[in-house]
């Protein structure tokens, strides 16, 4: 398969930064839009804007997915403690190349706890 190109770190490189922006921002009484609009925008600074085609989240309960579907269009509030998916998954236009990042997240005061370990790099086997 041979080393990723340089394209193909840029998109995994901006979904990373994607899901940290919306990481960042992640709060009990932040709009999910807002978490949406944060995760959109290294995307669309990058130059990858397009290329998201399934959404950035979900909400986790006895099934999956559950509300609050993470989208710019969100009408919805975060609660505390709730369980959040946020993924972002970009496909290039051309192809060439596809990333994603992203996990389950707990919503609190103090931050976001990651209930689990994204991948923060690329891995060349």
């Amino acid at each position: 398969m041979g080393p990723p190109s340089p394209y193909q770190k840029s998109l995994f490189k901006a979904c990373l930064e994607a899901y940290q922006s919306a990481l960042d921002v992640a709060r009990p009484g932040t709009p999910v839009a807002d978490l949406a609009r944060a995760a959109m925008n290294p995307l669309k600074e990058s130059g990858f804007e397009g290329c998201v085609k399934y959404g950035l989240g979900h909400g986790v309960g006895l099934d999956l997915p559950e509300p609050y579907e993470v989208e710019l269009r969100s009408q919805d509030v975060l609660p505390d403690k709730m369980v959040l998916v946020v993924h972002v998954g970009a496909w290039a236009a051309n192809g060439e190349a596809a990333a994603f990042v992203g996990g389950p997240i707990l919503i609190n005061p103090q931050g976001v706890s990651q209930l689990d370990q994204p991948q923060l790099e690329i891995i060349e086997v």
